[in-house]
């Protein structure tokens, strides 16, 4: 006699599918997505939701929120954690790796191939070449600008969280040390649980207990209860997550101890990469300037280097913490010798993406439990705008280093785009024709190189 059909139904005969099922239906719907996903975190984010929200539904669109929140609230690629955990929830933990695997190895590969290339770059670069690599630079910053427009969009719903938003950036700009970072993202979502039980903090009556949470907040509970159906979420158990967040303070402590004594290259770039992947907040436009830090100021790697890998980054797809790769190439290369190359890009690519996707596998299962808490979304609802007000200011950080020029002594070195009025409208440019246009961003890379040939080809002529 056939068992009685309920509403949960079709989510069960899902997770009682085999392994090979669900690993080949990962397989087909991600293999292409690590060659097509250009733009960065923002336009990820949107690639996401259109696939496997509203074409695919492997999960509903408040849980693919609760996803992203989560990922802003935790270290690491936003964009690439998001993916990591469609794929998991849809289809196991095995299935989340390979979709991982997917999703970041074609960059991870191209910024590895990039770095051999650099290396074999004179110190002195003509004229030409740096200008046209200034307007890569440009066209960058103005993506990236539209990247946290389009996070502010999504996360400000309120004046509290714009007060949040705001307050984040400024306080970023003004204190560079690596703690701000997850101060600032901890004290967004700390901010945004006060202020929706705010009621609760100043009354003992029971009337007033309850939380007032904005009318924003409330669209979200309405949305979570509209897809009332529960989703049965494919996650490790929780004890299982529990053992993991064990292995992840262990991997901190281990780290902490090796940085404290002398160390030889291999480890230095793998400790230095590991820690940027755990106080980084924000997602790909935030590591950029931590990188520049951690490579460029102990010399692992210089800063025409650096801005040369910036300035094709953004015409790679992937995740740009796949710019880890290129750094520790150089970086190992340059002490080792260029067999090296493909050991320090693979080093730095694990030790960065290493904390973010181990801790995303740990809380899943306890996201599972925590995720109807009103608490926890009104945490959840600070720590997004917190998250995107890093990226805002990581733009004004990357615009005062975007413009290469060659010294007086004829080495390559960096200076703000602000210092010729060409650039800023390149960025502008930028913006509007990924944002209003649809342009791809490889597309806009293009342009912003040809904008800065032209614009040395002009002062040629004049």
């Amino acid at each position: 006699m056939p068992l009685p059909q309920t509403r949960d139904a079709p989510q069960l005969r899902l997770q009682q599918r085999s392994l090979t099922a669900r690993v080949a239906e990962t397989l087909r719907h991600f293999a292409p997505l690590g060659f097509i996903s250009f733009g960065g975190p923002g336009v990820h984010v949107v690639l996401l939701r259109r696939r496997f929200v509203d074409e695919l539904k492997w999960v509903s669109s408040a849980t693919f929120n609760d996803l992203l929140s989560l990922g802003n609230a935790l270290p690491g690629p936003g964009s690439t954690q998001l993916a990591f955990s469609i794929a998991l929830v849809r289809n196991g933990t095995v299935a989340g790796l390979l979709a991982f695997c997917l999703w970041s190895f074609p960059a991870a590969i191209g910024m590895t191939a990039l770095a051999a290339g650099v290396r074999s770059l004179p110190e002195s670069l003509p004229p030409s070449v740096l200008s046209t690599l200034s307007g890569v630079n440009a066209a960058a910053v103005g993506m990236i600008a539209l990247a946290a427009y389009q996070l502010a969009l999504s996360s400000i719903t309120d004046g509290a969280t714009q007060l949040v938003f705001l307050g984040t950036a400024a306080l970023s700009l003004l204190h560079s040390a690596s703690w701000v970072y997850p101060a600032c993202v901890l004290s967004g979502g700390l901010l945004l649980l006060l202020w929706d039980y705010r009621g609760a903090v100043l009354s003992s009556s029971a009337a007033e207990q309850q939380p007032l949470l904005s009318a924003a907040h409330g669209s979200l509970e309405e949305q979570a209860e509209a897809a009332e159906e529960e989703e049965h979420l494919m996650t490790l158990p929780p004890k299982w997550g529990l053992a993991l967040v064990a292995v992840f303070v262990a991997s901190v402590l281990a780290v902490a101890v090796v940085r404290s004594r002398p160390m030889g290259v291999l480890a230095e770039v793998f400790t230095s990469m590991f820690t940027a992947g755990t106080i980084i907040f924000g997602g790909g436009p935030v590591v950029i300037p931590l990188l520049r830090g951690y490579m460029v100021s102990t010399s692992l790697v210089s800063s025409r280097d650096f801005l040369l890998g910036f300035a094709l980054l953004q015409s790679f797809p992937g995740p740009n913490f796949a710019f880890s790769c290129f750094l520790g190439g150089l970086a190992i290369s340059a002490r080792l010798g260029s067999a090296c190359l493909p050991l320090g890009s693979a080093l730095a690519f694990v030790g960065i993406f290493y904390p973010g996707i181990l801790l995303k596998l740990a809380l899943l299962p306890a996201y599972k439990s925590w995720k109807s808490l009103r608490a926890v979304k009104s945490m959840l609802r600070g720590l997004a705008p917190a998250a995107s007000g890093l990226v805002l200011a990581a733009v004004w950080q990357l615009f005062q280093v975007g413009n290469l020029h060659a010294s007086p002594g004829g080495h390559t070195e960096s200076g703000s785009l602000a210092s010729h009025p060409f650039w800023p409208i390149v960025a502008a440019f930028a913006f509007v024709l990924v944002k209003d246009w649809r342009m791809p961003p490889w597309l806009v890379v293009a342009l912003g190189a040809a904008a800065g040939a032209l614009k040395w080809k002009v002062q040629q002529l004049a």
